[in-house]
């Protein structure tokens, strides 16, 4: 039986990427979306990791269907997306950088995700060496009923020896 493993920490091993992708995507005056190589590039982070982080969590980044000049996939915040308008000027979308309390709002989210990780994670650790102190007590009354057994064995053969 394999060693199971612990549960996966995602938002807390992401916290800090999901940070700076919400804050960059979200609140930026000038871009609306970037691709994964721009949001790096900005961010000095890798490329690899920004991609990664912006796909695993559509809950927060939305993925455009349309691409920037060098075919690469486009992403912005969902809300920032949500609340997107007609500039009456270009007839062309505009999504409005979030506002403070919304960034902080998302921010906060994945704060309260890292606390239930946290908290699931003491809950197994928990449970774990409760299962540990139940398999120990176990043998032990185990180890005791068959000495308990083997002890009236002997005694009846002796009762059996010395009835001879």
């Amino acid at each position: 039986m394999g060693e199971s493993k612990e549960p996966d920490s995602q938002y807390t091993a992401d916290f800090q990427m999901l940070c700076a992708l919400i804050t960059h995507l979200g609140t930026h005056e000038r871009w609306q979306s970037r691709s994964a190589s721009q949001v790096a590039g900005s961010l000095a982070m890798p490329v690899d990791e920004v991609e990664r982080v912006l796909v695993s969590y559509p809950a927060f980044f939305r993925e455009s269907t349309n691409r920037n000049a060098q075919g690469e996939r486009l992403f912005t915040v969902h809300l920032r997306y949500a609340r997107r308008v007609i500039d009456p000027t270009t007839k062309s979308h505009v999504a409005l950088p979030l506002t403070p309390q919304e960034a902080g709002m998302l921010i906060g989210t994945v704060m309260q995700m890292v606390s239930i990780e946290s908290q699931e994670s003491h809950f197994v650790r928990d449970l774990r060496a409760s299962n540990k102190r139940h398999a120990v007590t176990t043998l032990v009354a185990v180890l005791v009923a068959l000495m308990s057994a083997a002890a009236t064995i002997v005694v009846a053969l002796m009762k059996l020896a010395g009835a001879s």
